[in-house]
């Protein structure tokens, strides 16, 4: 294959792309979306290989449990013994034909037999060839586990995702519950962007994007949310340039709802790279006040300061530091945009299902805790602290806030609820609310709302 720095020999295209970045994502633990990115640079692809790319590369990680059970019954040894490019080039080649119409099962086997031979690996063309033809003759579905009988490994394989998640899963919500979970976890999610106010409406906004060719349409749960289809290359839009969106999904824009920071506020985002959440929190307050982003990572902190120059907000400051480290403030306002499992995600971000582990819930979980240990230190009495995060995990959300409410009793747990805009009234009546002491938190779901799995919790400090 070709090295990493190199452009793609003449000839390769869409497949060479999507086998490169599925390697990078199995073999360098590599983010299927950044890999994606570097090799559209060194690739060359028009509007149409990219996007067969991306379709190629998310949906094969979408499906990659059913995918390898599925091999595992046509290849002689186990899968993990197969070189990476034989083994991802198998997965491409049986992702096309049970799921792309578009493409004829002669030409996804065909294409995958060249695919292996452009990689390096001309020998094992002929054993691709053999495994991917008799794979997708076979009737496999007679060989699911029973539903009745065996549901967490019937549904863990048809719907491609770790047993041990459908298993938690199941407890707690049962079989139906569960398989309408992780359908939706597999389907392609809705592009969400943020009008930025300051220098727009949302009306204006959609009528600007119609004028580049986007179909756009208001959000259903934030005033400033809109949904767009077919909008490719968001960075050469001439209305993202000019400042007037930010990408961000609707559950994600109810945090500065539920904070509600006011003109004049200081505001603490404890872990704010990529600057989605502190940008919002600054247009919020009509630009007036100060937003101080921190992040460990000074790359990442770039990209806010980067997104906050486009959108026109002088308030936002960067400050390199770790969340736990950070002191010597009495904030107004304090979020805890908190690093978690991202399994509210992995839809978006599929590769995240393969990666976690109950282990490493735990592991988060009591990260987080720090996290908000320290937080609860920068926040004046009387102010407000959200803590968010964007998994479904209880570890990681409603009983992280039942610990730090048993640990601080100078804090109360505050009604999320009452803070959201009139155009989420309808998630008043949705369930979305889990009650807590004297207050509630915000649970939201792919399955239930069409948004990411969010959790967001608003705390005030009572002296």
């Amino acid at each position: 294959m070709a090295g990493r720095g190199e452009r793609f020999p003449a000839g390769w295209g869409a497949r060479d792309v999507a086998l490169r970045v599925l390697v990078a994502v199995e073999e360098a633990d590599a983010f299927a979306t950044l890999s994606l990115h570097g090799q559209f640079k060194r690739a060359h692809l028009d509007a149409r290989e990219a996007a067969l790319a991306a379709q190629l590369v998310y949906g094969t990680l979408r499906w990659m449990g059913r995918l390898d059970w599925q091999l595992a019954l046509f290849v002689d040894r186990p899968l993990e013994k197969l070189d990476p490019p034989v083994r991802n080039a198998l997965r491409l080649g049986l992702y096309q034909a049970l799921f792309l119409r578009s493409i004829p099962v002669p030409v996804a086997v065909h294409e995958s037999v060249e695919l292996v031979r452009r990689s390096g690996s001309r020998g094992a063309a002929g054993f691709v060839n053999a495994v991917l033809r008799k794979a997708v003759r076979a009737n496999v579905r007679q060989l699911l586990p029973p539903l009745p009988s065996h549901p967490a490994q019937h549904l863990s394989i048809r719907y491609s995702h770790p047993l041990w998640l459908v298993e938690r899963w199941l407890d707690r919500f049962g079989c139906l519950e569960t398989a309408r979970l992780c359908l939706a976890n597999n389907r392609w999610p809705p592009l969400s962007v943020r009008t930025n106010l300051l220098r727009t409406t949302r009306e204006r906004l959609i009528a600007a994007l119609a004028a580049e060719g986007v179909t756009a349409f208001p959000g259903c749960y934030a005033p400033e949310a809109v949904r767009v289809e077919h909008l490719t290359g968001i960075a050469s839009s001439t209305s993202y340039r000019e400042g007037l969106f930010q990408v961000q999904d609707e559950s994600s824009m109810l945090v500065a709802h539920i904070l509600s920071p006011r003109k004049g506020d200081l505001v603490l985002d404890l872990c704010s790279a990529p600057g989605g959440k502190a940008t919002h929190l600054a247009e919020y307050m009509s630009d007036s006040g100060r937003v101080i982003a921190f992040d460990p990572n000074p790359a990442k902190l770039r990209l806010v300061a980067s997104a906050a120059r486009r959108l026109g907000l002088s308030t936002i400051e960067t400050r390199v530091a770790d969340a736990r480290e950070v002191s010597g403030y009495a904030a107004d306002r304090v979020l805890v945009d908190a690093p978690c499992s991202g399994l509210g995600v992995i839809r978006r971000r599929p590769e995240l299902r393969w990666r976690q582990s109950p282990g490493n819930i735990r592991q988060l979980a009591h990260l987080q805790r720090e996290i908000l240990t320290a937080a609860a230190r920068l926040v004046k009495p009387g102010g407000v602290l959200v803590y968010s995060t964007c998994t479904t995990e209880p570890e990681e959300n409603q009983e992280n806030i039942r610990w730090f409410l048993n640990s601080h009793s100078n804090f109360r747990l505050d009604y999320a609820s009452r803070f959201l805009p009139e155009s989420a009234v309808s998630l008043q009546a949705a369930k979305v609310f889990l009650p807590g002491a004297d207050g509630d938190f915000l649970q939201l779901w792919p399955h239930r709302q069409g948004t990411d799995g969010f959790f967001i919790a608003r705390l005030t400090s009572t002296q």
